[in-house]
């Protein structure tokens, strides 16, 4: 595709960034557009793998504290551990829409939950409500780490997943400047917290892992100017 069509596709000003980043080369500038993209679906694929493993730990840990197979439901509702917290009321909101679709299972409501939803779990008042607990699905974290540090970390994981759902670049800093320290800062997170779950990283990413070649590339755009 020429560069006028791929700016009048994408917009001047989504694409503004990447062409200044690039010192006005236009073939540069697709390049390292489509890095970008390269780089946000291969992220994509860990945190797809991640999310579930994190949701499916947190299910087993609460299936077991509270003795239920669908707490979820049971734990929303008045008398429940976490009723009157905005996690109970996003559950009961997922939950009757389902209902209504007649397609609920606890299975299914765990699937239409988001991420955010999982995450905000480690927040201190349905920690607390949850038996305060929840941070030992975690059973290989180092001594020391605790439910604050991991609800933090987990909350940059969340926004960094938001910015490829998003479709937002992954390779500038605060200032447009390439700059790939965020995207294997929030990597290595990833993969420290896959670690901590009691999962082998090079076994459930095999396949997906292949980040490098993608930083490779776009430092190699970056070294000409």
């Amino acid at each position: 595709m020429k560069y006028p069509a791929f700016e009048q596709l994408l917009s001047p000003a989504r694409i503004g960034r990447f062409y200044r980043a690039m010192n006005q080369d236009r073939q540069k500038t697709i390049l390292l557009y489509r890095y970008n993209i390269y780089l946000s679906q291969r992220m994509f694929g860990i945190m797809h793998i991640f999310e579930i493993a994190l949701r499916n730990k947190i299910d087993e840990h609460y299936k077991a504290h509270f003795q239920q197979n669908d707490w979820l439901v049971h734990q929303s509702r008045i008398g429940g551990a976490f009723h009157g917290l905005r996690s109970a009321s996003i559950i009961e909101s997922h939950y009757q829409k389902l209902l209504a679709r007649n397609q609920y299972t606890h299975d299914r409501l765990i699937s239409e939950l988001s991420f955010g939803f999982w995450t905000t779990l480690f927040d201190r008042s349905p920690f607390r409500a949850g038996g305060q607990k929840i941070h030992t699905i975690f059973t290989d974290r180092p001594i020391g780490i605790n439910q604050r540090r991991i609800n933090y970390e987990l909350d940059k994981i969340r926004q960094f997943r938001n910015r490829i759902a998003h479709h937002q670049p992954l390779c500038f800093n605060a200032n447009d400047e390439v700059d790939l320290s965020y995207p294997e800062e929030r990597y290595r997170l990833i993969l420290q917290y896959t670690h901590w779950l009691g999962y082998g990283q090079s076994t459930i990413y095999h396949g997906l892992d292949q980040l490098h070649p993608i930083f490779t590339k776009i430092e190699k755009l970056t070294r000409r100017f």
